[in-house]
């Protein structure tokens, strides 16, 4: 069997006309004939194509979620194989009505069927069905499905798990129509906005009022990325505790539901003792495009950068190595203006020290870059303790993968032991070729967390000759072990205790567990 990727997952429904013999519709249509006298209903209004972007769950490298928005049925969107269930996304950037869904794939592809629901979301998080599971059928020429809808959503989503001619979702347009309602033209982003502080705890936000070819109808104000508050006026006020970082900007929108672009950007600063826990630490990605490695993201310079592979989600993951109480990450870009503005949607998780599955720190979220408006940096703030820390990108309006400059994880480090061996001594004080040697170290935990059982290891001329056990020590507490070396030959020695060789103890600072001293005997 040829091979045929689905480009486009394209979800229709096939709808089946009325064809009776010798009855025409007129006749078929239950109640009286029409009055001829009576005025004629309101005509139905003609349909426009909604404006999205698009992410999903995988793609294969080669066939991009960008095909099935780039307006050619011949190239397309394919989901990792053999991992169903698997999805594509829309987002529409407002709440938008919704009037069918065009789906569609090569046109010389072979017929095949995709079963699918639709679902919908107001905030990209909880989804409902738009439209049942159904197998919805691509026959070869048009290739197109469409699937009629009566609702409103910002989010759509296509859910696939099964295709009968591939192991995968594919898809080589997403379309999604809703009714012409006259006005397609966006508000003007507000401008001026401005951030004062009128008495402590208190945030107020004031700005210029958008203009718009019909007329502006409100303004969603943005925290953080996040909506909190949709009004009519231009000025806003909200509680926020003193101390507390937050980066705020406004869009306008008009009666069709057209939302403006953002208003620039203003932060309230925020008091913290934290520092970049992130900066040289081990940094790992799913995937790399090119030469824009994971360690262009931790390395303390924006002219160089981390890039994943063509696709979505994908993810950056910094080690911290002990845990950290986080309160807040930030994301950075080139703010060279040649970098041009984009969105990028990510979620950022955490995972404890002994832990196996990663949390969310911060929920999936839109967040904008721009060279004009915030330097190309983003902050967002968390409130969690985490040793390894995750960005998980769903999409980036400027560029087929995820992009950062940099990843630095704000915070100060958390209550952990910190083992060191303060100092080493051996018996007979001055040995012989025949002398039975001992050496003893004694280990100190210098930290701020009780430390686990664990061993020291004693070299003698960079050779392990003998390890003992440590027991659990408090913060504070010291112990001395002994290791029986045996006899050595006269000479001049190179004596190391090392405390937990096998780091088995995660601790405040790695890279003090040795102590040496040398020798001659």
């Amino acid at each position: 069997m040829t091979r045929m990727r689905l480009s486009r997952l394209i979800a229709g429904c096939l709808v089946t006309g009325l064809s009776v013999a010798g009855l025409s519709l007129a006749s078929a249509a239950s109640g009286p004939p029409p009055d001829p006298a009576a005025p004629p209903g309101p005509a139905a209004l003609a349909e426009v194509p909604l404006t999205r972007t698009v992410s999903a769950s995988s793609a294969l490298p080669g066939y991009p979620v960008a095909n099935a928005v780039d307006g050619n049925q011949d190239s397309y969107w394919e989901s990792a194989n053999n991992a169903f269930p698997q999805w594509i996304q829309a987002d529409l950037g407002a709440a938008k009505t919704l009037s069918r869904i065009a789906l569609k794939l090569p046109s010389g592809w072979e017929a095949r069927t995709q079963t699918l629901t639709v679902r919908g979301s107001a905030d990209g998080t909880a989804f409902t069905d738009l439209a049942a599971p159904t197998g919805y059928v691509f026959t070869p020429g048009a290739n197109t499905v469409t699937i009629p809808l009566t609702t409103s959503a910002r989010y759509v989503r296509l859910q696939v798990t099964a295709n009968t001619r591939w192991p995968a979702a594919q898809l080589s347009e997403f379309e999604l129509y809703g009714p012409d309602t006259g006005d397609t033209q966006a508000p003007s982003a507000p401008a001026n906005l401005a951030l004062t502080e009128p008495a402590s705890g208190q945030v107020r936000l004031t700005w210029s009022a958008s203009a718009d070819n019909v007329g502006v109808t409100g303004y969603t104000v943005y925290r953080d990325g996040t909506p909190v508050t949709a009004i009519t006026g231009t000025t806003f006020t909200e509680a926020r505790p003193a101390g507390t970082r937050a980066e705020y900007f406004v869009r306008a929108k008009d009666a069709a539901g057209n939302e403006s672009g953002d208003s620039n950007h203003v932060v309230r600063s925020g008091t913290s003792a934290g520092a970049n826990l992130a900066a040289g630490k081990p940094i790992e990605a799913t995937s790399v495009a090119h030469s824009f490695v994971a360690a262009n993201a931790n390395d303390n310079n924006t002219a160089t950068y981390w890039e994943s592979a063509a696709g979505h989600p994908n993810s950056l993951t910094v080690k911290l190595g002990t845990d950290a109480d986080v309160d807040s990450v930030v994301v950075k870009l080139n703010p060279d203006a040649i970098w041009g503005a984009r969105t990028q949607n990510f979620e950022i998780l955490g995972r404890e020290q002994g832990a196996t599955a990663f949390t969310s720190l911060s929920a999936r979220a839109d967040h904008r870059f721009d060279p004009a408006a915030n330097q190309n940096t983003v902050t967002i703030p968390v409130s969690g303790r985490a040793s390894d820390v995750r960005l998980q990108f769903f999409a980036n309006s400027g560029a087929p993968g995820g992009q950062a400059a940099e990843f630095q994880v704000i915070g100060t480090p958390a209550p952990n032991p910190d083992l060191v061996v303060t100092g080493a001594t051996w018996t007979p004080s001055n040995p012989t070729e025949t002398s039975q040697l001992a050496v003893s170290a004694t280990v100190k935990n210098a930290g701020t967390a009780n430390a686990a059982a664990t061993s020291v290891d004693v070299s003698l001329g960079g050779t392990v000759v003998g390890n003992a056990t440590v027991g659990a020590l408090a913060a504070g507490a010291s112990t001395t072990v002994t290791v029986n070396a045996g006899t050595r030959p006269q000479g001049t020695y190179t004596v190391a205790a090392t405390v937990d060789p096998a780091g088995t103890v995660p601790e405040q600072n790695e890279t003090n567990n040795t102590h040496t001293s040398r020798r001659r005997w």
